[in-house]
């Protein structure tokens, strides 16, 4: 939900201040800065986690077929 909730918000910040695909490097500099060099944040995944939250705009339906994925019956 974590990667859902950071793509869903590059989305909305980007539509919000006409931000270009740029930004997106920028925010993977200063999320690794921000969390002591963790990995996954690179600008590559960040794309990933934008088109995530493209592709599944509503939470529900995304958290349903997550859990699915995993193999839970819900």
């Amino acid at each position: 939900m974590l990667y859902w909730s950071i793509g869903r918000d590059i989305l909305q910040q980007q539509q919000a201040h006409g931000w270009g695909d740029d930004v997106v490097g920028r925010i993977s500099q200063d999320l690794r800065t921000a969390t002591g060099g963790a990995r996954g944040y690179s600008r590559r995944n960040l794309f990933y986690m934008r088109l995530f939250a493209a592709l599944w705009p509503e939470i529900e339906k995304c958290n349903h077929w997550l859990h699915k994925l995993a193999g839970h019956n819900t």
